[in-house]
């Protein structure tokens, strides 16, 4: 009876160790996965930050610079 429990143990524990290798293996493949992903969007975002990008995407909009500069605001606070 003793070694019928201590196979059945044994059994559960061989189980319970499967179940956990394959939850890890799964882990690593989801990590791999977001990696990627995150390599992938990082790059996109350096690309959009380009200075020849950013001049193409004004250029289609047809932004030009202003021809007037820009005033200066002073603000006096009197105490």
């Amino acid at each position: 009876m003793f070694i019928v429990v201590l196979m059945l143990l044994m059994i559960a524990s061989s189980h319970s160790s499967d179940k956990e290798v394959m939850e890890i293996a799964k882990l690593n493949k989801e990590i791999k996965e977001l990696r990627a992903e995150f390599v992938d969007t990082r790059s996109i975002v350096m690309k959009l930050k380009l200075e020849s990008t950013i001049k193409n995407k004004v250029l289609e909009l047809e932004l030009k610079p202003s021809e007037t500069p820009p005033q200066v605001i002073k603000v006096i606070t009197v105490k």
